[in-house]
């Protein structure tokens, strides 16, 4: 297997982020079972980072995504990469915020819009409605119940 490395990235102009946040991911191997999300303004994956088959591993930043020549995801495995516009700043894309609040600046990450106990940035990174509480109601399609300790 040829190995590349990738950059994916956005040079912003105008307004600058105050504060980059970075995740920086240098030795794991994400297994079979594992389906997860890392979201951060910048992500950098290093050499041995191996997505094994089965695995579903999705990169979410603002700014920049780094793949190290060394990165492997495997066959059968499922790797995404997203870069998103993020005026605000808020961690939630501002597509998504367009999609359900109707502005960029229309809903924070730590608000709770339809009081289900998920934050709007839970609510983004699972992909749920944040205008419909999730629970298992029959009325709602996500089936999702929250249950806290």
């Amino acid at each position: 297997m040829k190995h590349r490395p990738w950059l994916i990235g956005l040079i912003f102009t105008g307004s600058a982020l105050a504060a980059v946040a970075q995740t920086t991911i240098s030795s794991t191997t994400y297994g079979s079972s594992d389906n997860l999300t890392v979201s951060d303004s910048t992500i950098t994956a290093g050499p041995n980072v191996t997505v094994s088959s089965g695995a579903v591993v999705n990169f979410r930043a603002t700014t920049s995504i780094t793949l190290s020549p060394g990165f492997t995801a495997s066959s059968g495995s499922t790797f995404r990469a997203f870069i998103f516009v993020d005026s605000d700043s808020d961690g939630l894309p501002d597509s998504w915020e367009l999609q359900y609040f109707g502005s960029t600046t229309g809903a924070s990450a730590a608000a709770n819009a339809d009081g289900d106990g998920l934050t709007n940035l839970q609510e983004y990174l699972l992909g749920t409605n944040p205008n419909i509480a999730n629970t298992n109601d029959a009325s709602n399609t996500t089936n999702l119940k929250v249950h806290r300790p």
